[in-house]
């Protein structure tokens, strides 16, 4: 399953923080924290959670468990 993280992402952007400065604050390495925002690697749990407490997040759903729904294709198969 594909993760829609747009929310979190927005959410970073409000709180001022790039991916650089957040995988700082939750002791993650920057490039581990950019494969799981691109769905290459799945958070675990307490990363979640240390995210959320981070940014402020209350409703974990909309940040961590939306499926990213698949764009649909145009009739004529170009998008």
């Amino acid at each position: 399953m594909i993760i829609d993280f747009g929310p979190l992402r927005g959410k970073m952007r409000e709180k001022g923080y790039t991916q650089e400065k957040l995988a700082k604050a939750i002791g993650m390495a920057p490039s581990s924290l950019n494969l799981k925002l691109n769905n290459k690697r799945d958070f675990t749990i307490l990363e979640a959670l240390i995210i959320a407490k981070v940014l402020g997040i209350r409703e974990m759903e909309p940040y961590f468990f939306t499926e990213k729904l698949a764009k649909p294709k145009a009739r004529n198969g170009r998008n």
